[in-house]
């Protein structure tokens, strides 16, 4: 199963029983950290890229700078994982990896430039 976790040896079911919150935290903490990663880049960076290259304000091209960002993203944990980790793995392989994550990018995509757009557009004055 594909995992950021793949330091170390895997633990057994009698390993991971005896360490269970150690093990879910190494589990978990990585993709914690892709989540705030991907958070930051599709909610706040996309946003303001789109607004830079084009003046106009659109959930689409929020979407589009998204989904750019998201596969550059990727690509660069590729290009690390490649380069400065001992026996590290290229997940983009072929193409039905890039159809599996084009599914699970697009919605996230979407999602978050529905929600930058609402942000945006949220009123900032404070009513007396």
């Amino acid at each position: 199963m594909p995992s950021f976790f793949y330091r170390g040896h895997l633990p057994d079911l009698v390993d991971y029983n005896q360490h269970h919150w150690q093990y879910d935290l190494r589990f978990l903490l990585p993709y914690c950290i892709a989540a705030l990663i991907l958070t930051v880049v599709c909610l706040f960076i996309a946003p303001k890229l789109s607004n830079r290259l084009i003046r106009r304000h659109s959930v689409r091209l929020y979407a589009l700078a998204s989904l750019v960002l998201i596969f550059a993203v990727a690509a660069a944990s590729d290009v690390v994982n490649i380069v400065w980790l001992t026996n590290g793995m290229f997940y983009g392989g072929g193409v039905a990896t890039y159809i599996r994550f084009l599914a699970v990018g697009l919605p996230l995509a979407i999602t978050s430039a529905v929600f930058a757009a609402f942000i945006e557009r949220w009123p900032t004055r404070v009513h007396n």
